[in-house]
């Protein structure tokens, strides 16, 4: 059966450690898995915050800001796996992608119970002992419970330069064989 993978990089650096992290993932499904592929650049939309206002409770789902909210729910309900992806802003995953996740309320009726795999790659500059990796973790351990969806795993890295992780081969080969969790 050919699997849905959706990754979402929440990084607005385009050249940056995580997306490079993101993209190697992505090769590494390609060439060991048959699947279908998107890779989503949350920073590249238009996402309005939820003002819990309940409208898409009584119109099915839709949000109703004029922004891509809608169409990038539909993508997270296809996918089979989500791998979220983002360096470290101040103790947690970027505003970006966090927005992303706040507007998952949107679809909370249905969104619940689908058969989904999820993990979450962090990247930040402190060492990888320094509790910001753990709160991350912990965060989207709590939304795939909440959501009674299969939590995979959490890898972080420390990179802080453009360009630092590819420097370390051991993480490298890591990332490339991480397909094999899914």
């Amino acid at each position: 059966m050919t699997k849905n993978i959706l990754i979402l990089n929440g990084s607005p650096r385009m050249q940056g450690n995580t997306r490079s992290i993101l993209k190697t993932l992505e090769k590494s499904f390609l060439e060991n898995m048959q699947c279908n592929m998107e890779f989503i650049d949350v920073c590249q939309y238009v996402l309005k915050g939820c003002v819990n206002c309940d409208s898409c409770r009584k119109n099915g789902g839709k949000c109703v800001h004029n922004d891509d909210t809608n169409l990038l729910m539909e993508k997270v309900l296809a996918a089979d796996v989500i791998i979220f992806g983002s360096p470290v802003y101040w103790m947690g995953v970027t505003a970006q992608l966090k927005l992303l996740i706040d507007k998952f309320y949107c679809k909370d009726p249905v969104i619940h119970s689908l058969d989904k795999k999820i993990a979450v790659l962090s990247v930040g500059a402190a060492e990888l002992t320094d509790g910001q990796y753990g709160i991350i973790e912990a965060q989207f351990r709590e939304m795939a419970e909440f959501l009674e969806w299969k939590f995979i795993c959490s890898r972080s890295f420390a990179a802080w330069n453009e360009g630092d992780w590819e420097k370390n081969k051991e993480d490298v080969e890591e990332v490339k064989n991480l397909w094999r969790l899914f």
